[in-house]
């Protein structure tokens, strides 16, 4: 999965929007791409985020700083959701 998007907040609060790409693996061994544009708010390290066919719930990962005494420069994003067409 590749993510291209900003956030515009705080560590206390926000929203962010950009686009998604990734593949769904179907029966015969292809891939079905899925390309999605999304918007996104969150409180503190967990959110929403929405879209035309992918919508869920996420939660950052701090990788680098922690919001409390140092920059949040880097996270992993854990993220579930349904996919409907």
């Amino acid at each position: 999965m590749t993510n291209k998007g900003h956030l515009t907040g705080t560590c206390a609060q926000g929203t962010g929007s950009g686009e998604f790409q990734f593949l769904i693996p179907i029966a015969g061994g292809t891939e079905f791409p899925v390309v999605e544009k999304y918007t996104s708010h969150y409180v503190g390290i967990v959110g929403t985020i929405s879209g035309p066919v992918f919508s869920g719930v996420f939660e950052f990962l701090p990788q680098s700083g922690d919001c409390l005494i140092t920059p949040l420069t880097q996270v992993a994003v854990l993220a579930q959701g349904t996919i409907t067409s």
